[in-house]
């Protein structure tokens, strides 16, 4: 095994990327390899977190209201035509 194997394994392993049928050779397309693999993580984290964040906030908001009960209020973000807020 050459001195690179063992980290890039590492990286790829703990990426949950797989090492599929065509690997890089080379040091500088491993690395490459590890750096498109950790930009794909922090993509989705942020992708994820700015699609949580308005329920995040919804549901912070009920909680606060005093109407934490309402369990369904999340999916309810329109006033009712013609009720009392």
């Amino acid at each position: 095994m050459a001195w690179d194997d063992g980290p890039y394994l590492a990286w790829i392993t703990a990426l949950t990327v797989g090492y599929g049928a065509l690997t890089p050779k080379t040091t500088v397309a491993r690395l490459l390899g590890i750096a498109q693999a950790l930009t794909g993580v922090i993509f989705t984290a942020v992708i994820t977190s700015l699609a949580l964040t308005p329920v995040a906030s919804r549901l912070s908001a009920i909680k606060h209201s005093g109407n934490a009960g309402y369990a369904w209020a999340i999916f309810d973000p329109l006033p009712v035509i013609g009720a009392s807020c």
